[in-house]
């Protein structure tokens, strides 16, 4: 990290825009209070320590819903890194348009999701009728109406410029100096964290590569797959590099040239190969953990 604090948030917010993406879902969870009453009483339990919950609009139609989603919270993530808490993530603005049309394409597809699901609705109930599937504890009072239905579930995305400075009235002059001073702290932390963050991304595939080849035996399988997601990954770090930090491009670019020159063929055929790998990613991860020691502030 730099040693000088000074004017960090105004350089950052030439650079980098912050954005929040807000989504609501339904799991089909319900809570039963008839069967809850049911099995208390059968098995003479106190009240409060039992809840039976059920299942319920389960199938493909709302798995679609939940897997449009969770891609969703995924793209954002990868294109991104960590801000505040609350859902707040850091994004460089040279990556501004790409990452808008990308996150967009995936909410409209979570969109379309949720409609095939409400178009459904009514064969989805007759489906959580049957005997094979909710039986007796099925309750139409538990399903909602259409509307209200897809009122539970959304997805948008809202952008914001990174403040450059405190601007708040009725305060003297040192007090205001006080609080900028702090406010620059603060940043300089924020950075440091959503940096380590995403050099913590590279640290997990390489960790997955070590351990692969550690419990590497004869006959076991060893994907290249395993190898190329090392550089995947290294790729999408260098995208979400907000600030354009050389020293975490540089460190990616390493790490996916020592990784790229193993061979998956050589590693499955060849004990020698198997140990120089196994050396490979140990370096690769002591010079990843220096790197990330390197921005803790």
């Amino acid at each position: 990290m730099q040693s000088s604090l000074e004017n960090v948030s105004s350089l950052l917010s030439s650079k980098a825009v912050l954005f929040r993406l807000f989504t609501s879902s339904f799991d089909g969870k319900k809570k039963d209070k008839r069967i809850t009453s049911e099995i208390r009483v059968a098995h003479g339990m106190s009240a409060d320590l039992l809840n039976a919950n059920k299942r319920i609009m389960q199938g493909k139609e709302l798995n679609a819903v939940s897997a449009s989603l969770q891609s969703l919270r995924k793209t954002s993530e990868r294109l991104s890194a960590p801000w505040l808490d609350g859902g707040l993530r850091i994004l460089p603005a040279r990556r501004l348009v790409s990452a808008k049309v990308e996150i967009e394409a995936a909410i409209r597809d979570f969109t379309e999701k949720v409609e095939k699901f409400i178009d459904n609705y009514d064969v989805i109930i007759s489906r959580d009728a049957r005997p094979d599937h909710l039986n007796t504890a099925f309750n139409r009072a538990d399903y909602p109406s259409k509307a209200e239905l897809r009122n539970r579930f959304a997805a948008r995305i809202e952008f914001f410029p990174i403040a450059t400075d405190f601007r708040v009235e009725g305060i003297s002059a040192a007090i205001k100096e006080d609080l900028e001073s702090e406010m620059q702290k603060l940043t300089a932390g924020r950075i440091a964290e959503a940096k380590i963050d995403l050099i913590d991304r590279i640290r997990e595939t390489v960790l997955t590569l070590a351990s692969k080849l550690e419990n590497l035996g004869d006959g076991s399988r060893f994907h290249a797959a395993t190898i190329a997601n090392v550089a995947a990954v290294c790729a999408e770090v260098k995208d979400a590099n907000f600030d354009d930090d050389q020293k975490l491009s540089d460190l990616a670019d390493r790490v996916t040239h020592t990784i790229s020159a193993l061979s998956s063929d050589s590693i499955r055929d060849s004990d020698a190969a198997r140990s120089e790998a196994k050396e490979t990613a140990a370096r690769a991860l002591a010079e990843i953990s220096e790197a990330m020691a390197g921005f803790v502030c």
